[in-house]
């Protein structure tokens, strides 16, 4: 008897590097096959994509402040994840620096349970430095992504031990690597970067996966490339922002542009920018980080803004107006997913069937009053954006349709991962 899926999706869709008609077979929350249209198996649900949409991968964010716990006046994982859902992205991985800090594992515990009770769509977590590297057992088992360090932990006496267990247990551990002594007297200049991946790299093994996260400057990138070349485990990630702002927008925006690290020159962002052109990064990000407008006018702001509502449509119109080669899109999906061994991020069977529809006849501006997020802000007020998640699935069931959201909160769930633990560097 011919097998019956519960679903099938076909139209023109990314798959291995290019766009093509297919038909995607989606059965038990998972991609079964994906054949020509012609083929496609016998299903309960059929759904046609047609005219100027493309069927993509859920984008994987790897780098967001859900906020929420004792910060959830700025964001919480039900405002947070929705505007995940409209940016097309359909997994994140939190930061640690929360209120109070997850530095142990009944902290973990607890933002687990907040995610399970409000989330929206699909997470994992990061662990911040330990009061107890002896726990570091019980995070693995909890299926923590790796260890998250801010630069005030490069000043930690146990900081070497922390790395040395990290590199035994195959924990990855992700840096924001700013010298914390230079930054305290010099928070916009260029040398707490470069200062900073210096005493990474002077600290680590060749064995501990390290990723260094939004990286501004050309000097540290190339820093790290040439760390690759040397045999070292290194990945690293850029930001949206610092690919596509500089740093002549603070005398516009002031505060509400505030960012660390900060936004940099025009050279500077021209060479992020090309680094994405040419697929170098592992990674872009969001460091999706809202605040009160309060807390961005003050005389020192807090650094950061929301960005997971406009990151992908931002990425695609620089596709679509031929500004950036279409693979780059693996940098926010199936490269991140990668990274971390998760079964999302690109159009594959035994992948979970997270897609998205992208409508690509529109045109429309970046609104912050219409953000879904709490904060109704951003730098890139006004850009015009040539595109638009118009449906998102998540695990084969459609969330997201028409700017109408079609599930309660808590229906995310913890990201599921592939066993195997990949070797970073060659990701």
């Amino acid at each position: 008897m011919e097998q019956v899926v519960d679903k099938v999706i076909a139209g023109k869709a990314y798959v291995d590097g290019r766009i093509e008609e297919v038909a995607i077979a989606i059965d038990d929350e998972r991609i079964v096959a994906i054949t020509k249209p012609s083929k496609a198996p016998r299903a309960t649900e059929v759904e046609i994509v047609k005219g100027k949409r493309v069927i993509l991968p859920g984008m994987v964010d790897i780098h967001v402040h859900m906020r929420d716990l004792g910060q959830s006046y700025k964001e919480d994982w039900y405002t947070g994840t929705f505007s995940a859902i409209k940016g097309g992205v359909t997994l994140v991985i939190d930061m640690p620096n929360n209120v109070p800090p997850i530095d142990s594992v009944d902290a973990l515990r607890r933002k687990m349970e907040t995610a399970r009770e409000k989330a929206l769509v699909d997470y994992l977590f990061y662990m911040g430095y330990p009061k107890d590297i002896k726990e570091l057992d019980k995070v693995i088992r909890m299926d923590t992504v790796g260890i998250k360090l801010y630069p005030e932990d490069l000043k930690k006496d146990e900081l070497k031990t922390l790395l040395s267990l990290c590199s035994k247990m195959g924990l990855p551990v992700v840096f924001h690597a700013e010298d914390p002594e230079i930054l305290h007297i010099d928070r916009l200049g260029e040398m707490p970067e470069i200062r900073g991946i210096e005493k990474v790299l002077d600290m680590v093994d060749y064995k501990v996966h390290i990723h260094i996260t939004h990286v501004s400057l050309s000097k540290v990138a190339e820093r790290i490339i040439r760390a690759r070349g040397l045999g070292y485990n290194i990945t690293f990630d850029v930001t949206i922002h610092h690919m596509l702002l500089n740093n002549n927008i603070y005398d516009k925006l002031g505060g509400l542009a505030y960012v660390r690290p900060p936004l940099r020159s025009e050279e500077n962002r021209s060479y992020i920018f090309n680094l994405v052109k040419g697929g170098l990064p592992n990674a872009i990000i969001t460091d999706h980080a809202p605040h009160t407008l309060d807390e961005k006018k003050g005389e020192n702001p807090s650094p950061g803004f929301p960005g997971l509502e406009i990151a992908f449509p931002l990425l695609f119109t620089q596709i679509l107006d031929g500004k950036l080669p279409l693979n780059v899109i693996d940098l926010y999906s199936a490269k991140p997913a990668t990274l971390f061994n998760i079964a999302k991020g690109s159009i594959m069977v035994g992948n979970d069937a997270d897609l998205i529809v992208v409508r690509y006849d529109v045109e429309r501006r970046v609104k912050p009053e219409d953000f879904v997020s709490k904060a109704k802000y951003s730098p890139f007020k006004g850009w015009t954006l040539r595109c638009e998640v118009e449906k998102v699935f998540i695990r084969g069931n459609l969330v997201y349709d028409t700017q109408t959201l079609l599930v309660r909160r808590g229906y995310g769930r913890q990201g599921r991962r592939f066993k195997c633990r990949t070797l970073w560097a060659q990701a």
